[in-house]
């Protein structure tokens, strides 16, 4: 977690930290141990208790994902306690040591291992695949029955190729091993959770660089988000793969790795993926002015043409193949012919929920206090591109509502958590002279760990 220098962004043994280091400290484990506190007390709350006031606990599936465990919840504050006091100006050394043995190899053996490491992922995924699928997963069987012998595919233009490619799975695995519509879904989707692995562990080495890179993959994989690559039988999880290789992208754009035309034609695969993509387009307005920046005049026409042809091209040839464009007007980009209920207007209890759900989903939402109010977030070209995605992303959350109801339709705002989850822990572990960093990165990431995959196991039995 980080290093024991202060280029790694601890405080050595030997260093004596400020006033401000220790307050800043302080902030970190507090909140860290008030997020275990939380969890664990809320998890030994008597439903008789919890009964007495059913506004407040319909808000409480953020927080009580540790009820199985009952009074061994109260052990999680406890470890975090633990952690945080362990030496960890002995132990960080020992932990570089075994980073840098794989941190020596060449690019292609740890491309190899990272590919090993996505494939063993995916055996997790598909082994403890979600059980708990919402009406609108449900309804798949019975739509991909009627439209894939008629039309060959199930498309709408809400999520054409989302919808186009699980179908099609569907019919090829179904003629092939007989298949349900749920389980192709499930494997797809863990599948994907397979190749998410394997591309965070790629864009975490090429983001974070040595040692520090661990971080940001344990960071996200401990997030309760990932849970949609536990075969979740909907269609976001495709779309939120996609969503990686656009920050990935970008931040290969910015380092002036790659032509803006990637970044572009990667999010115009997504949007035509699913229409949730296209909240991502103010972030891809960011790459394009520093393109103007840059006076790469004939790349910025290029990178516009690519993100203007392909959705139109996707659009053009389902016209023909059983998806006439008149129909758009019903999909949610033209809020299904003027429905404005799409909108979430002002409401305590469904807030609070929404509230609820971000913190499900990504766990340690409150640390960004910390990362602000010490500066921790600097305004450097990746970080506004960041910036620009999650805050879209968090107003949508908001604002767009679950008509399903905020807990059935968490798949709905899981992409949201990505960009956070790579905002907060890309600059977590870049934090400089930050005290016990390890311990409290450590703490951090087991707390969000423990609570996501307690949701993650109970929703497959």
């Amino acid at each position: 977690m980080g290093g024991g220098s202060r280029d790694e962004g601890n405080v050595t043994a030997t260093d004596r930290p400020t006033p401000r280091q220790r307050r800043e400290t302080v902030l970190w484990a507090v909140l860290v141990l008030l997020l275990a506190v939380l969890y664990a007390s809320v998890a030994v709350v008597p439903v008789r208790v919890r009964a007495h006031s059913p506004a407040v606990d319909d808000m409480l599936f953020g927080v009580d994902q540790l009820r199985p465990l009952g009074p061994f919840a109260l052990l999680l504050p406890l470890l975090v306690v633990v952690i945080l006091r362990l030496p960890w100006h002995r132990l960080v050394p020992r932990l570089n040591a075994a980073l840098g043995a794989v941190e020596k190899l060449g690019s292609g053996t740890r491309l190899l291992l990272a590919a090993g490491v996505g494939a063993y992922s995916f055996i997790w995924f598909l082994g403890l695949r979600n059980q708990f699928v919402n009406p609108d997963g449900m309804a798949l069987a019975a739509k991909f029955h009627a439209d894939v012998p008629v039309r060959g595919a199930s498309v709408t233009h809400d999520e054409i190729l989302e919808l186009y490619v699980h179908s099609r799975f569907w019919h090829h695995t179904s003629r092939a091993f007989g298949w349900s519509v749920e389980y192709s879904y499930q494997f797809l989707s863990s599948l994907a959770g397979g190749f998410f692995v394997v591309l965070l562990l790629v864009f975490s080495w090429a983001v974070l660089g040595e040692k520090r890179w661990i971080v940001l993959v344990l960071g996200i994989g401990s997030a309760g988000f990932m849970q949609l690559f536990f075969g979740d039988v909907e269609n976001y999880t495709l779309v939120t793969l996609l969503m990686l290789v656009y920050f990935f992208a970008g931040y290969l754009y910015l380092e002036a790795r790659c032509s803006l035309l990637v970044p572009s034609a990667v999010l115009a695969v997504a949007i035509c993926f699913h229409l949730l993509a296209a909240f991502l387009l103010l972030s891809l307005a960011y790459l394009y002015g520093v393109a103007l920046r840059r006076r790469q005049w004939v790349g910025i026409a290029g990178a516009a043409v690519t993100l203007v042809a392909i959705p139109v091209a996707v659009v053009a040839y389902f016209h023909y193949h059983g998806l006439p464009l008149e129909v758009i007007r019903t999909t949610n980009a033209f809020g299904q012919a003027g429905n404005i209920q799409r909108f979430a207007t002002p409401d305590l209890a469904y807030h609070g929920q929404i509230t609820s759900l971000l913190f499900l989903l990504f766990p340690p939402a409150l640390c960004f206090v910390p990362l602000i109010a010490y500066r921790r977030v600097r305004l450097d070209s990746f970080n506004v591109f960041m910036l620009l995605a999650a805050c879209v992303l968090v107003g949508y959350m908001f604002i767009w509502r679950a008509q399903l109801g905020v807990y059935n339709d968490w798949n709905l705002y899981a992409a949201t958590a990505l960009p956070l989850a790579i905002l907060f822990w890309h600059n977590f572990a870049r934090a400089v002279a930050l005290v016990n960093k390890a311990g409290i990165g450590a703490a951090l990431i087991l707390t969000s760990a423990v609570h996501s995959y307690a949701w993650i196991i109970a929703n497959h039995f």
